[in-house]
């Protein structure tokens, strides 16, 4: 089962339990609703975390332009302090 898992081809179906499964993973592979959830929630998250990285960029340059580098250790190992300093700049809110 685990060289199935590891790689989902008929190659790997060694007995009925994993022929069931593979039936199965193929049935849902070629449900085009599903692929296009699944890329959906995939994307979303690429967004989230571009948006995340690029909100990042931005405090870390009006900290370092604001002469506030003690500010960019401290969001660094505090995520409570970053997500004050993201408010206090109005980033991720649409302020800005």
């Amino acid at each position: 089962m685990l060289k199935y898992m590891q790689e989902t081809t008929d190659d790997n179906v060694t007995n009925q339990d994993i022929e069931a499964v593979h039936r199965l993973v193929r049935k849902v592979k070629q449900n085009q609703e599903v692929g296009i959830h699944y890329m959906k929630s995939w994307e979303r998250e690429a967004y989230i975390r571009n948006e995340g990285h690029s909100d990042i960029c931005q405090l870390i340059r009006l900290l370092t332009e604001a002469d506030r580098i003690d500010d960019i250790q401290k969001l660094a190992a505090d995520p409570a302090y970053c997500d004050r300093l993201l408010e206090e700049f109005g980033i991720g809110t649409g302020e800005y």
